[in-house]
């Protein structure tokens, strides 16, 4: 049939798949036109785009990941580097505190609390306030703490003696005077044992400072000093070991610097870990505990021997008499100021090599002696040929340990 007036428009439907990006206007697929399975997907991956600016929380299955070395200096906020993100041995200030590990102990092991101010592990000296019935004693750490030993001091199971505790330790003018007027940080690693008695789990620590030089540690652990001053703070130590720090800024006067750690005096009677342990002891420059690393054992030694030695082992004299020897003992390091000289076994077997006999020696003594800092040793041993008959011009060998002991101590 015809059409009257004009043909009306046809209409072509578009066939599966032939509409191009290019016949779309701009904005004309509105949110009502997309699928709902595309609307999910686009809302849960949309934060991730690469490079994109984002607040809030990034959503979608996959985190968002930032390239290695993208973070420049800039981007990092002041003080937003703690030192918990720094890697161990990244950032470590140099120590000044000696045998902080607690791994040199040349006097023994183990020791009875019986006066004020005994010295314990090299460097460090200590007591009961006086009171007997507790010992001072090596222990051994585990793979998960940062150092090897650490010192314990226990009160002894059943007693009823109730000093406070303290262990501390100074250092030479030289060593610290460059400290002084600037801001220090002292950390350590404390426990206390499962049967602590204390009524209270506070443990004060000191930093202090004299205006003297190189005075003694006996002289009060620093209380007896010329000019002294003392900063402390309170300390809750628990059943774990945990690391504190204590900050301050020193005398700009100052000469010498020592610390201190005093537990509070034990109530009733003890159980059998009536204690506390402390290691990993540092003393550093700024107001931040960088990480304690143990130094070498070998480190150690060395920097201990300069205020105290065992020497003698094996060593060779001659005697000058039947029953008196001269020997020479050759310093490890160069001391601290000419030592003091003692036996620290009297009792131990010489042979004369000259005649061939052997024979145990008990109450050897000392003659005499004389040396300075930085060489050898010359003694006089006495009572030290029994049963030999020895002549002058021998050759003497003490067939023992170290027994000779010089003493350099603060």
């Amino acid at each position: 049939m015809g059409y009257v007036g004009n043909k009306p428009p046809q209409t072509t439907i578009p066939v599966d798949d032939s509409v191009t990006t290019a016949m779309v206007q701009d904005d004309a697929v509105t949110a009502d036109k997309v699928a709902n399975a595309i609307n999910t997907s686009i809302a849960a991956n949309t934060s991730k785009v690469t490079n994109a600016t984002h607040t809030g929380d990034v959503t979608g299955a996959t985190a968002l990941t930032i390239a290695t070395g993208a973070v420049e200096a800039a981007m990092i906020a002041d003080d937003a580097v703690t030192a918990a993100k720094i890697a161990s041995g990244v950032l470590e200030n140099p120590n000044v505190v000696i045998n902080g590990g607690f791994d040199v102990w040349q006097r023994g092991t183990s020791f009875t609390s019986l006066s004020y101010y005994q010295d314990y592990a090299d460097r460090w000296m200590g007591d009961a306030h006086n009171s007997g019935s507790n010992t001072i004693s090596r222990q051994a750490g585990t793979a998960s703490e940062p150092f090897y030993y650490f010192l314990r001091f226990q009160r002894d199971s059943g007693q009823t003696v109730t000093g406070a505790r303290r262990v501390g330790t100074v250092f030479e003018s030289q060593d610290t005077r460059f400290m002084c007027g600037k801001e220090v940080t002292l950390s350590w690693y404390m426990r206390k044992g499962a049967n602590w008695s204390p009524a209270t789990d506070t443990v004060t620590s000191y930093i202090f400072t004299g205006t003297g030089n190189d005075e003694s540690m006996s002289s009060g652990l620093g209380s007896g000093w010329t000019g002294n001053a003392a900063q402390s703070q309170s300390n809750t130590i628990t059943t774990s070991w945990v690391r504190f720090t204590h900050t301050v800024t020193l005398s700009a006067t100052a000469m010498q610097v020592g610390i201190n750690f005093v537990t509070p005096a034990s109530v009733g009677t003890a159980g059998a870990a009536d204690s506390w342990d402390i290691s990993g002891i540092k003393l550093e420059l700024g107001g931040v505990a960088t990480p304690f690393m143990n130094k070498t054992y070998g480190q150690e030694l060395d920097a201990c021997r300069r205020y105290y030695f065992l020497g003698g082992a094996g060593n060779y004299g001659m005697f000058n008499a039947a029953t008196t020897i001269e020997i020479s003992v050759p310093y490890p390091v160069k001391m601290r100021t000419t030592p003091s000289f003692s036996l620290a076994k009297t009792s131990f077997t010489i042979s004369d090599k000259t005649n061939g006999s052997t024979a145990a020696q008990t109450s050897v003594t000392v003659v005499n002696h004389s040396g300075d800092a930085t060489g050898s040793f010359y003694s006089q041993i006495g009572n030290a040929g029994t049963s030999l008959s020895a002549s002058a011009g021998d050759v003497a060998q003490f067939r023992v340990g170290e027994f000779l002991a010089f003493d350099a101590e603060l």
